[in-house]
């Protein structure tokens, strides 16, 4: 990010993140503005970013900020004032460094005074870390940012988390995928999938691939591309595993005893497609295509929790059709609340069809006496039972996902279906989640790009590559900045390697919300934001302000195309969103250079008090 538009989106980006208060823990030390001297010893004052009441047992100038301890979390949080003096003064600063034992230096001062002017709260321990490092690291800008973004979302002061984040900072996914496919590695797995995360075309057809991935798989005994193609309907529901792999076995004439790679199962593929023809199962490339296609398209985006309660919900609801048994009245209702509150049955109305919202209300309303007309009621339950069978395990969907971008299965044009697919690709692929996905899925979960380069920098018989520590050092700076979260705010953000996504530059998105009952984004009431450098209208900002599933968009761009280009796609933008159950409101463009500058404006509440100083 370099320009004016990009500047707007770090600003809003900003703006979002001061929504909340810092979380405050005993012991820390955070500066304060007094804001407003009130009556009865109280003030106004500006904590981090917030402003609150508090009450004053020490007396404050109007204006100045001071330095705070944190010694109660209690209600409301006991802090005191360390010094009389302003936090910015000499005479506090050198006490500070005095404490923790480090120099009075320049570099040292002028660190000291910005996260004191900011508010970042932080420990002494963590200040004195921090600042080994700097001294280490040398007093670059970019260095001090880090560590002022370390302090300020309090993660541990570690040198592997300061490289993390310096990574994120000043190496785009796009070069980092793009050296570690063009290095020569032992290990072709991941040296294929960085070349997919890189944007690369694959050598090989649809076919080719989707073959050789068969026989790897069966030489490891491995169900997985066995799986995908049943659950694409391309081999036969009655065909067996064991029956499956004896077909290969035979036409390869070739055993399948030890574990072959990729590249070993290509060529031989290659060797046995020069003597005979293609293997019967997977002789047709075009409805492989046509097959695969559907699957992916078919995809609902709904999480495993919420698949899990749909099937439940499907079953009880064919239960009502009888005359097979009873439903579970508790178990309906407590599926359809889950259901109707995560807005699901919104997300399956193109799906299901248009008689879903009838059925949906025949069985909130349910009599089990009367029990439900079995047409159109029956063929609702059909679809969502086949639409439930589509769904692809959390397991194999890497395998789908590398299927889909080496054989264009989303098509060359820009499209919802390809910008969704491409960010599964990072998601899936890359190992951002990695630690997410073992804890559910323990051992089954496929290796990631970041996993097979932990394992080739741990391997004492790989020359240490720079490029595989720059790119996990990315990664991890992801990961640790994915998720920002206060009290009361949770923050989201993703990067997405740009020449993968098919622009000049790596794409981020921030999604945002108060938290709802779980702790979790509110759909209903959040906002999303997109940082795109595009082909055509270069650098883009959209952000999408949504209250009470009313969207509002704005999009800031300088480029003169932009205004028709709202206008060709408003009304295909408004079907869609109506679909899944929003309600579009307005678009509004802006010029990203007059609107560089986003300020936050806070009401301040006279009633009652939130800190005791």
């Amino acid at each position: 990010m370099s320009s004016t538009i990009a500047a707007l989106f770090q600003s809003l980006h900003q703006k979002a993140k001061k929504e909340g208060a810092p979380l405050l823990k005993e012991g820390q030390y955070i500066s304060a503005k007094v804001i407003d001297i009130l009556p009865k010893n109280q003030a106004v004052v500006q904590l981090g970013s917030r402003t609150i009441k508090a009450q004053l047992e020490t007396s404050l100038t109007n204006g100045e900020r001071y330095l705070l301890q944190v010694n109660q979390l209690s209600e409301p949080p006991l802090l005191n004032v360390m010094s009389s003096k302003p936090a910015h003064s000499n005479e506090v600063l050198l006490q500070l460094l005095k404490t923790i034992d480090q120099k009075p230096s320049k570099v040292n001062i002028a660190f000291l005074q910005k996260i004191t002017k900011d508010g970042v709260p932080f420990t002494k321990q963590a200040l004195a870390s921090a600042l080994s490092i700097l001294k280490k690291e040398e007093a670059a800008p970019i260095n001090q940012k880090v560590l002022q973004q370390m302090l300020k979302n309090q993660y541990p002061i570690k040198e592997s988390v300061f490289a993390a984040l310096k990574a994120r900072e000043s190496v785009t996914l796009s070069r980092a995928f793009t050296n570690l496919a063009e290095e020569k590695n032992n290990n072709q797995r991941l040296t294929r999938l960085a070349s997919i995360l890189a944007g690369n075309q694959s050598s090989l057809s649809l076919k080719q691939a989707v073959t050789s991935q068969v026989i790897s798989d069966l030489s490891h005994g491995s169900e997985t591309s066995f799986s995908l193609l049943k659950q694409a309907n391309f081999l036969p529901q009655d065909l067996t595993y064991e029956k499956f792999k004896q077909q290969a076995v035979s036409w390869m004439s070739h055993s399948l005893t030890s574990p072959l790679s990729m590249k070993e199962a290509a060529d031989l593929l290659h060797h046995v497609e020069k003597h005979k023809a293609s293997f019967p199962y997977l002789s047709n490339g075009t409805l492989l295509k046509d097959k695969l296609s559907a699957l992916i398209k078919e995809q609902m985006p709904l999480s495993t929790k919420e698949l899990h309660a749909l099937s439940e919900w499907v079953n009880q609801s064919y239960a009502l059709l009888g005359p097979g048994g009873e439903p579970n009245e508790a178990m309906l209702n407590h599926t359809h609340r889950l259901l109707e509150n995560r807005a699901v049955f919104t997300k399956l109305q193109v799906a299901a069809g248009e008689n879903l919202k009838p059925f949906v209300k025949k069985v909130e309303q349910f009599d089990t006496s009367a029990g439900l007309d079995h047409k159109p009621s029956d063929q609702i339950i059909h679809k969502l039972q086949t639409l439930l069978y589509r769904q692809v395990a959390d397991i194999h969907k890497p395998q789908l996902i590398e299927w889909a971008l080496k054989g264009g299965l989303i098509g060359a044009e820009v499209s919802k279906e390809a910008f969704l697919l491409k960010m599964k690709a990072m998601v899936h692929l890359s190992g951002v989640q990695d630690e997410a996905s073992r804890l559910r899925d323990k051992d089954q979960t496929p290796p990631s790009l970041k996993s097979l380069i932990v394992q080739g920098l741990q391997d004492n018989g790989t020359a240490k590559s720079e490029n595989m520590r720059t790119a996990l050092h990315l990664l991890n700076g992801i990961q640790l900045a994915a998720q920002q979260e206060s009290a009361q705010m949770l923050n989201l953000s993703m990067q997405l390697p740009g020449e993968l996504m098919g622009m000049n530059e790596d794409a981020f998105v921030h999604f945002e919300s108060k938290k709802n009952r779980k702790g979790e984004i509110d759909p209903d009431s959040c906002r999303i934001m997109f940082y795109l450098q595009l082909e055509q209208l270069s650098e883009t900002v959209i952000d999408l302000m949504i209250v009470e599933r009313r969207v509002n968009v704005t999009i800031y761009n300088d480029h003169d195309a932009v205004s028709s280009a709202i206008g060709k796609h408003k009304k295909v933008m408004k079907t869609g969103i109506e679909q899944l159950g929003y309600q579009l409101t307005s678009i509004n463009l802006k010029q990203g250079a007059a609107n560089k500058q986003a300020h936050s404006s806070y009401k301040i509440d006279q009633s009652g008090v939130d800190i005791k100083i």
